[in-house]
């Protein structure tokens, strides 16, 4: 096995090195097409506004349907999965986003975008969670930690380029709706590489024929399993700290620190570039070291990180030689907390699909505990998110080390 290509003995398709990073990368388009989506229109919020005669809080709307909606589908398409098989229901649903795209870019009111954003998010949550059943289908062990360190580094370019791609579609057509048109160019393409390189990775003898009320005692079960719902708190409170940072970021930066946005954009994607770089590491760090150890030791990390960043934040000399380090241990460290976790959680999975969705949706969970710290805690915008980091970081190495440690013999 080398430390540059998966093994194909690890999977159990049998694909050639070759088709494996084709499957990556297609899989990688898939799970990166919904925060794409999210993010690629924000330059022209205000062009979206001054069309439609809308408020900030109109526009900001649309966001909350998306989100919702990326809930929404994985909780929907990945039971589904487990009953359907992945190939046929993806092709499917990414399709038909093809034409939700054109809806939102053809919207004729602020009310039809909101609604289309909806769907739009429903499908980019299907394939978010099949794109993971799919890896969970075909690789196990550490290789699965391995290939979805790979995925969540590719996924990440997304947000990063998406605000630029919109950025430029705007300067260049002068109208928001061309960067959902650029969507639908994107998910046409997705289509393309799921037909030719996503085989179906479920055979019917394992897909569950129970119908719902099997799927639903399945579901249960996962939940009633302390390691598997351990690491499902381990991601929730992980990625609370994350959000924390991008609801804050923007006015840390530019109000406190008195960052350009052209500044604060280039400060914000350095630090993100700081989670594919990690993914990187962690996809040849778990072939010679314990999954679970390099998780643990990311979650330590974090939690001192968080804590660290406290005083500094506190003071009144706060300065961003210390803060920016620290932030790119922190979100740098989600990178091998997502992997890690998704992998060691999926692999006590029956029915993958579901608890790939389960584990997708409660993810979100993150931003809702978030919600009450950031708005009522009476501090500054940097104590505060620091503050809210802290308490989700150290919640989730308190959650994997207690929840998620196996019982001795």
């Amino acid at each position: 096995m080398t430390a540059t290509h998966p093994s194909s003995e690890a999977f159990e398709h049998g694909l050639s090195p070759k088709r494996l990073w084709l499957l990556i990368i297609t899989i990688a388009a898939m799970s990166a097409f919904a925060p794409l989506a999210t993010d690629v229109y924000l330059p022209a919020f205000p062009q979206l506004t001054s069309e439609f005669n809308a408020t900030d809080a109109a526009a900001q709307l649309t966001l909350t349907a998306s989100f919702l909606g990326i809930m929404i589908g994985q909780l929907v398409f990945g039971p589904m999965s487990d009953s359907w098989g992945r190939r046929r229901l993806v092709l499917l649903t990414s399709i038909v986003t093809i034409f939700a795209t054109l809806a939102c870019a053809f919207a004729p009111s602020m009310g039809f975008l909101i609604g289309s954003r909806l769907v739009l998010g429903i499908l980019g949550g299907g394939g978010i969670v099949i794109g993971r059943a799919v890896a969970a289908d075909i690789v196990k062990g550490p290789e699965a930690a391995r290939f979805f360190s790979v995925l969540m580094s590719i996924t990440m370019i997304a947000p990063l380029v998406g605000p630029i791609v919109g950025g430029v579609l705007l300067d260049l057509t002068n109208t928001w709706r061309s960067s959902f048109f650029f969507l639908a160019v994107f998910c046409a393409l997705i289509v393309v590489g799921i037909a030719f390189f996503i085989p179906e990775t479920l055979p019917k003898e394992r897909r569950h024929t129970g119908g719902l009320s099997e799927l639903g005692r399945g579901a249960a079960s996962m939940m009633r399993d302390r390691i598997f719902l351990g690491y499902a708190i381990t991601q929730i409170f992980a990625f609370g700290a994350l959000f924390a940072y991008l609801a804050s970021s923007s006015f840390l930066f530019q109000e406190k620190f008195g960052m350009s946005p052209t500044m604060y954009s280039l400060t914000f994607s350095g630090i993100a570039t700081a989670i594919i770089a990690v993914g990187f590491w962690n996809r040849k760090a778990v072939l010679t070291h314990s999954v679970r150890g390099i998780l643990m030791w990311s979650l330590g990390l974090s939690a001192i990180g968080s804590i660290l960043l406290l005083p500094i934040m506190a003071s009144s000399a706060a300065s961003l030689w210390l803060i920016i380090p620290i932030l790119l241990v922190v979100i740098g460290t989600r990178a091998t907390i997502a992997a890690n976790a998704m992998a060691l959680a999926l692999e006590r999975a029956l029915y993958v699909g579901t608890a790939s969705a389960i584990l997708g949706a409660l993810t979100f969970g993150g931003a809702i505990i978030d919600v009450p710290l950031l708005a009522l805690l009476p501090f500054d915008t940097g104590v505060t998110m620091a503050v809210t980091m802290a308490i989700c970081s150290v919640l989730a190495f308190v959650s994997a080390a207690f929840m998620t440690r196996e019982k001795s013999a």
